[in-house]
């Protein structure tokens, strides 16, 4: 066997040459394959980029429309005096209002100058209009207008245990 042909030069500098055109070959093989995969990452980012975008609107649009609801859920929504002292009559207010009247404001002018609205001014007026007519000069209730007393019954028989109570005019 003679293996003289691996010393000869050009044999060498042959292999190095088919070694370096490999390299070479995978080198600008490896090359276009990294700028085929950018150009695919590129379009997929322009892609989910422009997605992106699209939900950020829908989700800006939904936070509108969500607080427009939420808006219009608190405006339907009716507290309840008891719950807000803010909104409920102030005793005092009452009081005032009350003198008022009983110098002879009307419900306008008592409502501008205690802040109240005019209905509830209107209202604590008829109100108290109704309780004083009701009541008598004490300060209590007044009974009925018919009271009732006791005379004994009038009748032909001498002994009666019957006892008759009738209004009196």
């Amino acid at each position: 066997m003679n293996l003289n042909w691996i010393l000869s030069p050009l044999t060498m500098y042959g292999a190095m040459a088919a070694g370096w055109i490999a390299l070479l070959y995978l080198a600008i093989s490896c090359r276009v394959d990294m700028a085929r995969e950018r150009k695919n990452r590129d379009g997929e980012t322009e892609t989910l980029r422009e997605t992106t975008e699209a939900l950020r609107q829908t989700v800006s649009q939904l936070s509108t429309k969500l607080s427009e609801m939420a808006t219009e859920a608190r405006e339907r929504v009716v507290p309840l005096a008891a719950d807000t002292p803010g909104l409920a009559i102030n005793l005092n207010k009452r009081w005032e209002a009350l003198r008022m009247f009983r110098h002879g404001a009307d419900p306008h002018t008592v409502s501008g100058a205690l802040g109240m609205p005019v209905a509830e001014v209107a209202l604590l007026q008829t109100v108290h209009g109704i309780i004083a007519e009701q009541t008598n000069e004490g300060g209590r209730p007044a009974a009925k207008a018919v009271a009732y007393s006791y005379q004994p019954a009038r009748s032909s028989q001498a002994v009666s245990s019957r006892r008759e109570y009738s209004p009196e005019a």
